[in-house]
């Protein structure tokens, strides 16, 4: 997960710190002396749920918010001959698959806009 600006709340981590590898399942962080300073520092401080009360979570949203983005990913692009980027692509399905770590498959989830 990149820490980017838009990222990392208190609530994105308690929801999807354990499936990012960033918090154990105790939401403890796992392994803090193998953790660079900056990112134990942002763990350290967004991870201290004591009296923290969830909020409602979108594991769509949180993906769309955080996740790859073409427009910063994509070099160089050619469809049949004709220079292209990434405003030519959009995203049609999209699949969630939460995997436990001995590989069975918790939860897959596949949402698609027509």
């Amino acid at each position: 997960m990149d820490l980017k600006e838009g990222c990392g709340s208190e609530n994105d981590l308690y929801h999807a710190g354990e499936l990012l590898s960033l918090l154990d399942v105790h939401l403890q962080i796992p392994e803090p002396h193998l953790t660079e300073p900056h990112v134990l520092a942002f763990l350290t401080e967004k991870s201290n749920f004591t009296n923290y009360r969830p909020k409602s979570f979108s594991m769509r949203e949180f993906s769309e918010r955080v996740g790859h983005d073409l427009k910063e990913m994509m070099l160089y692009c050619r469809f049949q001959g004709q220079e292209c980027s990434y405003q030519d692509f959009k995203t049609v399905c999209k699949e969630m698959i939460l995997i436990l770590a001995d590989g069975v498959v918790l939860d897959a989830k596949l949402w698609c806009e027509l």
